[in-house]
């Protein structure tokens, strides 16, 4: 088998393939030994009950097969499997009414609680940014992904009041959230559905804001949108603002404001062209269309979804899905996110002894997952 590589733009032999291969897996073995923090994540997925632990449903991805309800009965059992089977991707389901692994003995087999999780990635904007498309995700980008996160953040710790909300990059193109409050544990499916239904926006010219909506549109939405405009250039060229005009609902105000665009000189002066037009609906169509948070809501609806682990490694990018500062979101450099390779390397060059006063281990296990997360989960 040959496989063409975009980055050597010449065919790879089988044996370059598999060496590579060989290697990730010897890197990926001497994280889970050294780096990956398997009694945090324990101590956060059991919630002081270790039946929470061994009814709960892990699925791992090894040699591009995914094995899912495999389940442990406590934290060393779970340990040696990770470091004896070296997946490349390891998942995290519902708390079953019995320990996945026995769901072939029983009749009836259900899920009975699970965190509230969200999923947003970077692609389905794609229609709004100019920067990058596909997976290709850049600092530029990632702005969609704040406003996503203090949006979502603010709406699930003000409108909803829950407290235990963890963020975690996905490792590529998107963000992942868990909340984790005990009251959320229990919801049901038409619960989750609720909550769902009322954090999703259609974006309807007949329908006014809501008291909520209008709030989340004052608070972050508008205040960040300035930040797109200036970030992706949506003002600057008539390519761009399409994209953003789109959203009007009505056909000819939507034509009335292309023309009018091209007569104004530069971005600020269409911003505040729409900021002082009659329209009063015309902005916040725009904004709500643009920036508000693309939610997979499949993902959030039901106990049944698989979510990556924090702390994984993306089998594609190599990168550490390491835990987010939702107060710090816009400072999170991609450039800088940990990867497998370099934690590796670290480790050759330093040995054991560089652990505990690693970067990695100190501000995303220490700071962000355990003091910021963890000691306050309750």
């Amino acid at each position: 088998m040959i496989e063409f590589n975009q980055n050597l733009k010449k065919p790879r032999t089988e044996e370059e393939i598999q060496k590579e291969n060989q290697d990730k897996t010897q890197n990926l073995k001497i994280y889970y030994d050294y780096f990956f923090p398997f009694q945090q994540i324990f101590e956060w997925l059991s919630y002081g009950n270790l039946d929470f632990f061994h009814f709960r449903e892990f699925s791992f991805l090894s040699s591009n097969i995914i094995r899912r309800f495999v389940s442990f009965e406590n934290v060393t059992e779970f340990q040696r499997y990770v470091s004896m089977n070296i997946p490349q991707k390891i998942d995290y389901g519902a708390i079953y009414n019995y320990p996945p692994n026995k769901r072939n003995e029983i009749t009836e087999f259900q899920p009975k609680k699970k965190e509230l999780i969200f999923d947003i990635d970077i692609t389905d904007y794609d229609d709004c940014r100019t920067c990058c498309s596909g997976t290709n995700i850049c600092n530029k980008c990632w702005i969609f992904l704040v406003v996503a996160i203090k949006t979502l953040e603010y709406i699930l710790r003000n409108q909803f009041a829950f407290r235990n909300i963890l963020w975690v990059f996905s490792g590529r193109r998107g963000v992942h959230c868990w909340v984790c409050d005990k009251t959320v544990l229990d919801s049901s499916d038409s619960l989750r559905k609720n909550i769902v239904n009322f954090i999703f926006f259609e974006n309807d010219e007949k329908k006014p804001l809501t008291p909520n909506q209008l709030e989340i549109y004052n608070e972050i939405l508008e205040p960040y949108f300035k930040k797109v405009i200036e970030t992706q250039e949506l003002f600057e060229k008539p390519e761009n603002w399409q994209k953003v005009l789109k959203f009007v609902k009505e056909e000819e105000i939507q034509k009335k404001i292309e023309k009018d665009f091209e007569q104004l000189p530069d971005s600020k002066s269409r911003y505040e062209y729409l900021q002082t037009m009659d329209y009063s609906k015309i902005l916040p169509q725009i904004i709500f269309g643009v920036i508000y948070p693309r939610l997979d809501i499949n993902v959030s609806k039901t106990m049944n979804h698989l979510l990556k682990s924090p702390f994984c490694i993306h089998p594609s990018t190599q990168q550490v899905c390491v835990p987010i500062d939702p107060q710090k979101c816009e400072d999170f450099d991609l450039k800088l996110v940990p990867q497998l390779n370099n934690l590796v390397d670290e480790f050759n060059e330093k040995g054991i002894n560089s652990i505990p006063q690693s970067k990695f281990l100190n501000y995303y296990i220490k700071k962000l997952f355990i003091q910021d997360f963890l000691d306050k989960l309750k």
